[in-house]
């Protein structure tokens, strides 16, 4: 097909009359990408664009645009409760001869815009409290790049926003101090549930130095909506072991250079508001001493909070590392209360009692560092899992610095006492 052919017909499609385009995914089966996402993205399976005061003339090149306004998405509640949009949608004709389109639909700002205004399946999730200043919608038949979008929109639909430091993100506002902090773009879909799945993360960061921790962080916001599998015990029908929830998120993400390789990635939720929170990150990140985590807070010396008792580490490795942060009144940036530091610790066999009755093979550190007013603070304790005289495998926790032992079995475990003194009766005898 050639852009002239699709201009020819597109026509039939068109009410000159009423300014109306109506392009239902039924009639253009042979559009293999236009099909897929009229059928994927709209109401009705159907592009319906109103209010076009000018229909576009013969092509002179490979677009053929409308301009007017859409609701665009599926709406099964009052049609008058969802927000009109200014909508282009551009045909044209790729390579192989295969129509495409793109839409650019966005809405209306000021007053400011939430995702539920648009989009069905919302309305029960937290993310009704979060406002965006600006928000653009591109639905898409084909991977495409628009000046708006950082890196390839794919199909469907994807959303570039802005982000308003209201609701709950009025605590975090000082976090968020670029505009660039507040620019979050990821896709949406459609097809996964009734509630759509929204996957936001931030194109920009806003360079922030938190007191205590000697660090740049560079902050962003996120927000996301998508289905969880969890455990459930269905009391009715006992097969049943699981089942699938929605879930909805919005928080910050705060990127950090650290050591070799990537930057950790720092998450910490705003929802429910609180002007306590925790920035935190899983990560393995192998260690060449203990001196890469005490440059993060200056005044401290690891190393010495482990006891002399423990062997030397072969190896370190960063497992978590998170800021328990409180947000003051006022444009104020959040004080550092602690500091905690998760270490694996590769220390070969610690024998801590004789005779192969209780061996720990491998060892954590959990070290927190607080913050009481003077020189900071270390305290925390080891943890490991170990097997006493081959018959119980145990969780135990040893106090720093005096090591004192608490052992536990792991949830749901039991064990009877009377074997367990048998064997280690026989062990020292």
């Amino acid at each position: 097909m050639t852009i002239e052919q699709l201009y020819a017909a597109l026509q039939p499609f068109q009410d000159t009359a009423a300014g109306t385009l109506t392009v239902p995914a039924s009639a253009v089966t042979d559009w293999t990408g236009v099909h897929a996402l009229l059928v994927a993205a709209l109401a009705e399976q159907t592009l319906l664009i109103t209010g076009i005061t000018e229909f576009p003339p013969p092509p002179t090149s490979n677009a053929i645009s409308y301009l007017g306004s859409a609701t665009l998405f599926p709406w099964p509640d009052q049609p008058g409760d969802q927000t009109v949009l200014a909508v282009t949608a551009t045909f044209s004709v790729d390579q192989a001869g295969e129509p495409q389109l793109l839409i650019r639909a966005t809405a209306p700002t000021p007053p400011a815009w939430r995702l539920s205004d648009s989009l069905a399946g919302l309305s029960d999730t937290d993310l009704t409290t979060v406002e965006f200043t600006a928000a653009l919608f591109l639905l898409t038949s084909t991977p495409v790049i628009v000046s708006d979008y950082a890196g390839t929109v794919q199909p469907f639909i994807a959303l570039a926003a802005e982000l308003a430091a209201t609701g709950p993100y009025a605590l975090s506002q000082p976090l968020l101090a670029t505009a660039g902090s507040r620019q979050l773009q990821g896709p949406v879909s459609l097809t996964e549930g009734e509630m759509p799945v929204i996957a936001l993360e931030p194109v920009g960061a806003a360079p922030i130095t938190l007191a205590g921790v000697d660090a740049r962080f560079g902050f962003g916001a996120t927000v996301a909506s998508y289905y969880q599998t969890v455990p459930y015990y269905d009391p009715d029908d006992p097969d049943v072991t699981s089942e699938t929830i929605p879930v909805s998120t919005a928080g910050l993400q705060a990127s950090m250079a650290f050591g070799v390789g990537p930057p950790l990635v720092f998450e910490l939720p705003v929802l429910p508001v609180s002007r306590f929170a925790t920035l935190s990150v899983t990560a393995t990140r192998p260690l060449a001493s203990w001196a890469e985590l005490d440059q993060l807070v200056p005044g401290v010396d690891l190393a010495a909070a482990i006891p002399p008792e423990v062997p030397a580490a072969n190896s370190l490795v960063l497992q978590q590392f998170s800021l328990s942060l409180y947000f003051p009144d006022g444009n104020q940036l959040p004080t550092v209360n602690s500091v905690v530091f998760d270490v694996a610790m590769q220390t070969g066999d610690w024998p801590l009692l004789p005779n192969d009755i209780l061996t720990l093979q491998a060892v954590g550190a959990a070290l927190t560092v607080l913050f009481p007013g003077g020189l900071p603070q270390v305290t925390g304790y080891l943890y490991s899992d170990f097997t006493i005289v081959d018959e119980l495998v145990m969780t135990a926790t040893l106090g720093i610095p005096r090591l004192a032992l608490t052992a536990e079995l792991s949830p749901g475990e039991t064990a009877s006492v009377e074997s367990l003194m048998a064997a280690v009766m026989q062990k020292l005898t």
